[in-house]
């Protein structure tokens, strides 16, 4: 009898237990279209006398590939995001997938990959305290949304993770190589934020990026023996932030650690890659 009731004391005890389930990202349908033979700017021509638009036509016409953000390949990143004493605030994971397909946002030049947040609701409050934007304390939590990257002969460029906790990566320096790479390659860009962006809208950012050295770096997925170190700074009236990133020509951006203007640091660093 004793044993019995032993049992039945257990059995109440797991039952009553409500364990964090391990997040788990939804499936998303691959179907990718024919890869377009250029990527390029769509600008309209306009009537000299009457102004009005005539035709709409392809510039810049530079050879299209997909060579890192393969169609339908899948990405997992680890973030690590931490307060300016370098304590903890989240870790979290961040997937993403090349769909094959133009980005609505920019057609002639983009395409489109989708981007999913791990979310935990139970360490919402806790990591809002460390918003450095307080105006988008609002914004709803998101974890899925699409946006657009850029892979060609000239280079690869991408939207950074910039949802939720993550939203200063806007203002800092976004992922970018241009080729030929080689050490001591610099170059720069400019960044004019609209309004709905908080502290930051209608602001305008220059951002700089130089090539340090080519190096080894292990990340969870795996060693990489040959990787582009670029080390990328941002300026704008609100402070400067840092962004330093690890490229691989297989693989893209392997590894980005961002150090913002309130000294915070975030690092994704890759944990696993999927093709189909």
């Amino acid at each position: 009898m004793q044993k019995i009731k032993i049992f039945l004391l257990v059995l109440m005890i797991s039952c009553t237990r409500n364990p964090k389930q391990d997040f788990v990202f939804e499936k998303i349908e691959c179907s990718p279209s024919e890869m377009p033979e250029y990527d390029g700017e769509v600008v309209t021509l306009l009537d000299n006398q009457t102004g009005k638009p005539l035709r709409d036509t392809l510039v810049e016409r530079v050879v299209k590939t997909r060579t890192i953000f393969k169609p339908c390949r899948e990405y997992i990143y680890l973030a690590t995001y931490k307060d300016s004493l370098n304590r903890p605030i989240s870790s979290s994971k961040v997937w993403m997938m090349a769909t094959g397909t133009r980005w609505e946002g920019q057609k002639a030049k983009q395409d489109e990959i989708i981007v999913q947040y791990e979310f935990d609701d139970t360490q919402l409050q806790q990591i809002k305290k460390y918003f450095v934007n307080r105006l988008l304390l609002g914004n709803p939590w998101q974890v899925k949304q699409k946006e657009g990257i850029v892979e060609n002969v000239k280079g690869v460029w991408m939207h950074p993770f910039r949802s939720n906790q993550y939203n200063f990566t806007e203002v800092a320096p976004f992922p970018e190589v241009k080729f030929p790479l080689q050490i001591g390659k610099t170059w720069t860009s400019q960044l004019s934020i609209g309004p709905g962006w908080g502290d930051w809208s209608t602001t305008s950012i220059h951002n700089e990026y130089k090539v340090t050295e080519l190096t080894e770096i292990k990340t969870p997925y795996k060693e990489f023996k040959k990787c582009w170190k670029v080390y990328a700074t941002s300026s704008a009236n609100f402070g400067e932030s840092i962004h330093e990133f690890w490229f691989d020509e297989a693989y893209g951006f392997i590894k980005m650690h961002y150090t913002n203007y309130q000294a915070q640091t975030l690092t994704f660093e890759l944990l696993d890659v999927m093709d189909k």
